[in-house]
């Protein structure tokens, strides 16, 4: 298989499990946090961290790499408008997300929204 292929395919696969991993992450973790028990909500914290660091953490720093290689290697300007936007969103996406990551930034604050606010 063709070197290019080869690294298109894992760019290709490293955004899928970003995007599908974030989507399930973010899911459990909402839910973990406005339930009523505060064990599950500790609970949905360790694990979610823990699948970060495990799925999605690798892919982040794939796709960056794959994405430049790509663009070298494929003959693309670096400083062509739509790569520059679209390197720009995604460090600003990643930016956003290490800023929310702090689990315990706001847990009093999602306790008290768990118990004003039942999913039962």
């Amino acid at each position: 298989m063709d070197t290019y292929l080869l690294v298109k395919t894992l760019h290709i696969i490293s955004a899928t499990i970003v995007f599908g991993t974030g989507i399930g992450i973010a899911n459990f973790m909402f839910l973990g946090h406005f339930s009523p028990d505060p064990a599950a909500g500790a609970f949905a914290t360790r694990v979610t961290v823990r699948a970060d660091f495990l799925f999605t953490l690798p892919a982040v720093i794939v796709q960056p790499l794959s994405g430049a290689w790509l663009i070298f290697h494929g003959g693309f300007a670096w400083n062509d408008l739509a790569g520059t936007d679209l390197c720009l969103v995604y460090a600003g996406r990643r930016l956003l997300a290490a800023g929310g990551s702090d689990p315990d930034a706001h847990e009093g604050d999602a306790r008290s929204a768990g118990a004003r606010l039942s999913l039962r």
